[in-house]
């Protein structure tokens, strides 16, 4: 299922693929200097537990989604997280490093515990939290813990990603650990 057709030259413009993985507990942005580097993957199936729960079908369409992504010019791909997609991720940059030498480094940006329980969740039946983005931090930080290859990242919030700040990023994962 990972394996490509044949070994050919590195599908990814840089040799280096950036895995933002995101989820509701962050808000920022990327400035528009990596407008030409973003790829989203979108995909219904890839949020819903059903789907996951089926795993070979689901195994396809995330795979899919990422051949899709490596195929293009981009090497910023944006993914939903969940503990399924995280897996199949580690599964694809192992297989792929097998026949590419790209460099994967994957990451998911994170607010202070502070500023998330300064943000109020209103809720449909009328109620209100101030604890849920909170309580939602710490659930995906607890699922992440099992992919270490996921590098997590506080920022403030409405931070806006510029290309220094990714560049400084890269360049201090790249220097410290092989990402494969």
């Amino acid at each position: 299922m990972f394996e490509q057709e044949e070994k050919t030259e590195n599908p990814l413009p840089y040799g280096l693929c950036i895995i933002v993985f995101q989820h509701p507990t962050a808000y920022y942005q990327f400035s528009p200097f990596w407008d030409d580097y973003l790829y989203y993957i979108e995909d219904d199936r890839l949020n819903d537990p059903k789907e996951s729960s089926n795993k070979g079908p689901f195994s396809k369409t995330c795979v899919t989604n990422l051949w899709k992504a490596d195929k293009s010019d981009k090497s910023i791909f944006i993914i939903d997280y969940s503990t399924a997609s995280a897996l199949l991720i580690k599964i694809y940059i192992e297989k792929m490093h097998k026949n590419f030498p790209t460099k994967y480094l994957c990451l998911s940006f994170f607010h202070d515990d502070k500023t998330l329980s300064n943000i109020p969740t209103d809720f449909p039946d009328g109620t209100t939290s101030k604890d849920f983005l909170l309580d939602l931090k710490f659930e995906i930080i607890k699922d992440m813990i099992k992919f270490p290859f996921i590098k997590k990242i506080e920022i403030p919030i409405g931070f806006e990603i510029s290309d220094q700040y990714l560049t400084d990023i890269i360049n201090e994962y790249l220097a410290y650990e092989p990402i494969h």
